[in-house]
């Protein structure tokens, strides 16, 4: 009594062969790519040319400002939304030191009565205001054109303390470049 053909078993064996050898890859590397307890959660500073901050607990603002006040020659800020007034402040600080600044806001944003340009170009730094049919939801700043932060995080109190956001510093003059670039394509100016 033959339960299968040649070509039956041939086809079998192959579906074991390969099952076997698959449950074997897994099991290998499941504790490399899934295994959460080999994930450290702690608090560290990269030590490389990329540092990554989670807000509210990494306190950007804070980070942030840092960079602002070591500034030596020029800021250039995209930002969506900007009502922190204490980033407003250091900005003004550095326009003060001979920081040369320049910003492009959102135009929806900047109509909010929390918006900060009204201060910062009162203290003789040039906000231009994005009018395109999209919003102008870029987020970041290029410092000494070295030193570039992005990611999700808006200028506001409410990303600094109770929002999940993220911010990137990057200190590479190549990616640097790239964003002034894109800078200068949002404000008009080269």
């Amino acid at each position: 009594m033959n339960f299968f053909t040649k070509k039956e078993l041939i086809f079998f064996i192959l579906i074991i062969i390969c099952s076997v050898t698959i449950i074997f890859f897994i099991e290998k590397n499941y504790e490399i790519y899934f295994d959460k307890s080999k994930i450290d959660f702690v608090d560290f500073e990269c030590d490389s040319k990329i540092n990554i901050y989670f807000c509210p607990q990494d306190f950007c603002s804070t980070r942030m400002i840092s960079e602002i006040n070591s500034a030596q020659d020029t800021i250039l800020v995209a930002i969506y939304s900007f009502t922190h007034s204490e980033i407003a402040d250091a900005l003004i600080n550095a326009k003060q030191r001979g920081v040369k600044i320049i910003i492009v806001m959102d135009y929806l944003q900047s109509t909010s009565k929390h918006s900060l340009h009204l201060l910062l170009e009162k203290n003789d730094i040039p906000v231009f205001i994005k009018k395109d049919l999209g919003s102008m939801h870029n987020k970041f700043m290029v410092i000494d054109g070295i030193k570039v932060f992005t990611g999700s995080f808006n200028y506001s109190l409410n990303a600094d303390t109770k929002n999940d956001e993220n911010l990137l510093l990057i200190l590479d003059d190549c990616i640097a470049k790239k964003f002034v670039l894109k800078f200068n394509s949002l404000s008009n100016t080269n």
